[in-house]
Parts: structure tokens; sequence; C-alpha cells
């Protein structure tokens, strides 16, 4: 089974903290969920989910699970 990948967009925690907001890249299990916790973090501006890596551009859950995107 491919694991979905959760990319969050950070922001400052509080205003001024930080110049720039920053983007994390997390793993996940593609069923876990975890996108809803990540959008209830203080600071995170959204929570992202797909796959990382690979030479297909948004793959769908099929085409990453056929081997043939280069996603992990």
């Amino acid at each position: 089974m491919m694991r979905a990948l959760l990319v969050v967009l950070l922001l400052a925690a509080a205003p001024g903290a930080f110049a720039a907001e920053a983007i994390a890249t997390f793993a996940g299990g593609s069923f876990w969920c975890s996108e809803s916790d990540f959008e209830h973090v203080p600071g995170v501006s959204a929570a992202v989910s797909g796959y990382t890596g690979g030479h297909t551009k948004n793959p769908t859950y099929e085409e990453s699970s056929s081997g043939t995107t280069g996603h992990a």
C-alpha cells in the first residue's frame, strides 16, 4: 500500500515571531487522518494531503499504487 504524505504550511506561532512562512513535510499512512490534527495546531495555515517524490504531478491513489509514477 502506498503511503500518503502530508505537507503542512507553517506560519509563525505568534505574530512577528518569524519573518516568513515555512513548509514542513510529514509522512503518514493514507488512513491516519493526520491532516485534521495539523489543521488544529496554532500557526498552521494549511494542511494538504498528497504524495511526495515521483514524476507524475498530483497522482491519484490508483496511479500511485500502480508503481508507475515513481512515488514512494
